[in-house]
């Protein structure tokens, strides 16, 4: 099965129903490792780089979201505007806002998606925690354990409760979550049905940091 790129729009959701859960415990915000780490698969070795996105890189990142749009536009209709860009409302608040981040994936030095969160959970936990707002690793790189790993390095960022949506439609985007979000918690995570104006699917609630503290 294909890498999921896409997860439900965290940005747009006014949920009206949703099964809430409390995950109470400390939380604490790390800068991301962003070392390249190298990956093994398939025969081949890829040096991956999650990298905190400079403002100045903000064409960059824009660009990428362009392609995310276009891929995410099969499950929300979407169309792009007048001038010919889907366009993405909330790109200026990743540097204007303390709770979001925004992220940049290489491997081998080249562009190859992004990674936004933000703390907009929608109620799934009514505690201070983290959201996966927009997760997007191009084609040419899927298939190969890289968004896996990314999603690690990035989860690995705040010790505390995430929240991560997929779009009911989605069904290579769930198979994904669930894979990578159980192997990264050993199994320790939450599954509820989540509605939405519009759209309906699942919300993943789970901690980081809680492998490594019992390790500890």
């Amino acid at each position: 099965m294909a890498l999921a790129f896409i997860i439900g729009r965290l940005e747009d959701l006014k949920p009206i129903a949703a099964t809430a859960h409390t995950l109470v415990d400390s939380a604490e915000t790390v800068e991301v490792d962003q070392a390249p780490e190298k990956l093994e698969s398939n025969g081949a070795n890829y040096a991956v780089e999650v990298v905190q996105a400079a403002e100045d890189q903000k064409s960059i990142l824009r660009q990428l979201i362009e392609l995310y749009e276009y891929d995410f536009s099969e499950f929300n209709d979407a169309d792009v505007n007048a001038s010919g860009y889907y366009g993405y409302t909330y790109l200026d608040h990743y540097w204007t806002e303390e709770k979001r981040r925004a992220y940049l994936v290489k491997v081998d030095a080249q562009y190859a998606g992004f990674v936004l969160v933000n703390d907009y959970t929608h109620n799934m936990v009514d505690e201070d925690a983290r959201s996966i707002a927009e997760f997007f690793i191009m084609r040419k790189y899927r298939r190969r354990g890289i968004g896996k790993l990314v999603a690690s390095k990035v989860f690995d960022t705040f010790k505390g409760t995430w929240v991560v949506l997929q779009h009911g439609n989605n069904a290579v985007s769930h198979h994904f979550w669930t894979h990578t979000i159980n192997e990264y918690t050993g199994g320790s995570y939450n599954e509820h049905d989540v509605t939405t104006e519009h759209w309906k699917g699942t919300g993943i609630v789970f901690r980081s940091g809680a492998s490594e503290s019992a390790a500890e």
